[in-house]
């Protein structure tokens, strides 16, 4: 990710879930997005190993998101990169 910003180039990305991946199998239109990105990260333990048992990936760990966010983000601030954040603001209350 960090090579794609330093050329200049979109990286599209995601960390995948199980779910992600069952809905992918039963909906082709999904299959097909989820397939054009640049890399689909295993999101959860069941998808790797799905990976390693199914596919011989020997992954040793899952891919999680949060975690994959802020190593980004650290990587970004070392090589002095700006990051952009696109999405929604959701409302909180102190109830």
């Amino acid at each position: 990710m960090i090579r794609a910003a330093r050329a200049g180039r979109s990286l599209l990305v995601a960390a995948t879930s199980v779910h992600g991946v069952t809905i992918a199998a039963a909906d082709r239109h999904f299959k097909d997005t989820l397939n054009a990105f640049d890399i689909v990260a295993p999101d959860g333990q069941p998808v790797r190993w799905g990976l390693n048992l199914l596919h011989g990936a020997h992954l040793a760990d899952r891919v999680y998101g949060p975690t994959l966010m802020l190593r980004v983000c650290e990587a970004a601030a070392d090589a002095g990169l700006g990051v952009y954040f696109y999405g929604v603001r959701k409302a909180c209350s102190s109830a």
